[in-house]
């Protein structure tokens, strides 16, 4: 009978869980609340939809320049 050798990776012995103050770690956590807050938001609404502007202004992070106010930043939705 052969004996089953496992070889690791040293980098994978060097992956780490970040503590939770980590800053990358906090960044994933509100970019995943955000699109929750997002989801949460489309799945409420009326069945003729909501425009971006309508979304932005509900979760409160809306930006904009003449004639856009109050839309989403487009840096945020292509994080989205």
């Amino acid at each position: 009978m052969s004996k089953l050798t496992l070889n690791r990776s040293p980098r994978l012995e060097e992956c780490k869980m970040p503590k939770p103050d980590h800053p990358y770690l906090l960044a994933q956590t509100a970019m995943a609340q955000l699109k929750a807050a997002v989801h949460q938001v489309l799945g409420s609404a009326p069945a003729a939809g909501l425009k971006n502007s309508d979304i932005g202004r509900l979760l409160g992070i809306y930006m904009g320049h003449a004639e856009h106010e109050g839309h989403i930043p487009r840096t945020l939705l292509a994080l989205m």
